[in-house]
């Protein structure tokens, strides 16, 4: 609790008060406070406007829960590299996916895929120049083709180290933007076609791909 007023007093921006008149509030400050540690971002310039938009989510999408998170070994490194890009990467506003219908889905998939392959770490993406922009990108790909789910892949034994070459990919090749197939009728099945070929065929490595000067064009045309 003193950490918490001291991030009240400490950033005045941020308003519980817009969380009182939820029917669910109460059950989110709960789950949030009691698995996460607030107080390491106190210090950070856009720390309140991070938290406010996570809250905000929580709120807005009551079928997302925080709490189905809390009895993982690796359930906190997870949250905290999380929102630690989030602080460092200001121009990614996870707020813009409140109004999407299966936002919350997407982010469940999303935080369940990231506790359930410890061995991938978002973390190593926080200093790269577009890292922001790359996962804006793949969040706003996977809340706009509903029909393409990263949870298919939690139970792959090579699923993690596929999408973190993936995201170093993209990360390493800011030329190739995943937004592009966003407005492709197909382009959720091929997304999808195309995860599950690197997960069933391992000795496929998409990460070597990022060191050659045209490897981005090759792989959108291959797209």
């Amino acid at each position: 609790m003193s950490v918490f007023l001291w991030l009240l007093v400490s950033r005045p921006d941020f308003e519980i008060g817009v969380l009182i008149n939820s029917s669910n509030s109460s059950s989110v400050i709960f789950d949030f406070f009691w698995f996460f540690d607030s107080g390491v971002f106190i210090n950070s310039s856009n720390s309140s406007s991070v938290i406010f938009d996570f809250f905000w989510f929580l709120v807005s999408c009551p079928d997302f829960k925080i709490g189905v998170l809390i009895n993982s070994s690796n359930s906190s490194s997870v949250i905290f590299d999380f929102f630690w890009f989030l602080v460092s990467c200001p121009d990614f506003e996870i707020g813009v996916l409140i109004n999407s219908s299966n936002s919350s889905s997407v982010i469940f998939d999303f935080f369940w895929f990231l506790v359930s392959c410890p061995d991938f770490e978002i973390g190593v993406l926080i200093n790269s120049s577009n890292s922001s922009s790359v996962i804006f990108d793949f969040f706003w790909f996977l809340v706009s083709c509903p029909d393409f789910e990263i949870g298919v892949l939690i139970n792959s034994s090579n699923s993690s180290s596929v999408i973190f070459d993936f995201f170093w990919f993209l990360v390493s090749c800011p030329d190739f933007e995943v937004g592009v197939l966003i407005n492709l009728l197909s382009s959720s099945s091929v997304m999808s076609d195309f995860f599950w070929l690197l997960v069933s065929r391992p000795d496929f490595k998409i990460g070597v791909l990022a060191t050659f000067s045209n490897s981005s064009s090759v792989i959108s045309v291959l797209f």
